[in-house]
């Protein structure tokens, strides 16, 4: 994680307050801890992400998405392609953002290559604020998607039951983020058949993205390759992280090998793929809006926003 360093200067900046005869005096240093605390200030998230939907007000009725604390007043929301370039521009030291909105094991990441860059950055407080359900999509636009979905539904809850995703998330986030209480999942017993076997046998159509999936051999999934700890490419050029392992799972249960695509986030989430890739396994949140143009899977795991600012 790249995360810029000219941010204390602009805080310093920011704790100059203007006199009631027009001068400037020094106010104590600027040390949010609270929401109320960044009114007025620039935030930054990656495109298209609920981050930037969340600091816009825009889940005050969701039905889908927990709201805990609403966003700051009268911020400005500066956006990028991907996440990873709002700490990218914090390292670089351009003066564009005084906090930032994503999830705890991205800004776990973050705060640790901050820190290690002697740039530090914290958590504005420990408080969450908000709650989505994370779920690979479909495109509405595409093939048929009803067998694919009832796979998938079945699927991930095989995996939730059997401790693989648990597994994963352990692996790479270092907590379990998969686990909902109440959760009723159980294994589906398949009598050592793939999923595509088992399509083949009950004649899939090959107009439909299971049949299209199967008859191909590949799955192709929508990635990014720049937002660990869930994806990005090793030394190597292979894709590691949460994502990447349970894509990987996923083709395997089908019996399909993967291949993989990295279109911009606002593409997934706009729908209307054009058959350029068949799914999103990248930690996309459930919303209303983007339920209009894709199909979601039951949730694979649960996600929280956090906020984090410049450590003094």
């Amino acid at each position: 994680m790249k995360i810029k360093s000219t941010l204390l200067a602009l805080l310093a900046g920011a704790a100059i307050v203007v006199g009631a005869c027009g001068g400037s005096t020094a106010s104590p240093a600027f040390n949010p801890t609270k929401i109320e605390d960044l009114a007025g200030l620039t935030g930054c998230v990656g495109e298209s992400t609920t981050h930037e939907t969340w600091l816009n007000g825009g889940f005050a009725d969701s039905a889908v998405v927990d709201v805990f604390n609403a966003p700051p007043a009268n911020v400005t929301v500066k956006t990028y392609a991907t996440d990873y370039l709002c700490i990218e521009a914090y390292l670089a030291g351009r003066n564009e953002w005084q906090f930032m909105a994503q999830s705890k094991e991205f800004l776990d990441n973050a705060i640790a290559e901050a820190a290690a860059a002697g740039k530090p950055l914290r958590y504005l407080n420990e408080d969450p604020n908000f709650a989505g359900r994370i779920s690979f999509a479909l495109d509405k636009g595409g093939p048929a998607t009803a067998s694919m979905l009832a796979v998938l539904n079945e699927m991930v809850a095989s995996m939730h039951a059997d401790g693989t995703l648990k597994g994963f998330s352990m692996t790479h986030l270092s907590r379990d983020v998969t686990t909902k209480p109440g959760d009723t999942s159980v294994v589906t017993d398949l009598a050592g058949k793939t999923y595509c076997q088992i399509a083949t046998e009950s004649n899939e159509p090959s107009d439909t993205l299971l049949g299209k999936v199967c008859a191909a051999g590949k799955l192709v999934v929508a990635t990014d390759p720049a937002y660990p700890p869930y994806s990005s490419l090793d030394a190597s050029g292979e894709y590691v992280g949460f994502d990447s392992d349970t894509a990987r799972e996923v083709a395997k249960r089908l019996g399909v090998t993967i291949e993989w695509a990295t279109p911009d986030w606002s593409a997934i989430t706009a729908g209307s793929w054009g058959g350029r890739w068949d799914i999103s396994i990248g930690s996309m949140t459930q919303t209303e809006e983007r339920a209009q143009v894709v199909d979601f899977v039951a949730p694979y795991f649960y996600e929280s926003g956090y906020i984090v600012v410049a450590a003094e």
